[in-house]
């Protein structure tokens, strides 16, 4: 079973969008265009993520990458 059988995705693509709208009017964003949910962006992220391949696209949209990692001090 997946996750799209056990929730409503629609409902869900949906909170994303709305969550993002508050946070951006929130911040005062201004001018900025109505964000719709983008089915070839949704799969092309998809298909990226199945590669494993922690890398950019450059497809021309922005993309955010963040790495963490702590180290462990050996001198003591």
């Amino acid at each position: 079973m997946s996750a799209g059988e056990l929730i409503d995705t629609e409902k869900y693509k949906q909170l994303l969008l709305d969550e993002h709208s508050a946070y951006r009017r929130k911040q005062g964003a201004s001018n900025m265009n109505q964000l719709v949910w983008d089915e070839q962006l949704e799969q092309e992220a998809g298909d990226w993520i199945k590669s494993c391949n922690f890398d950019h696209q450059r497809k021309g949209r922005g993309e955010n990458l963040a790495f963490a990692t702590e180290t462990m001090r050996t001198d003591g």
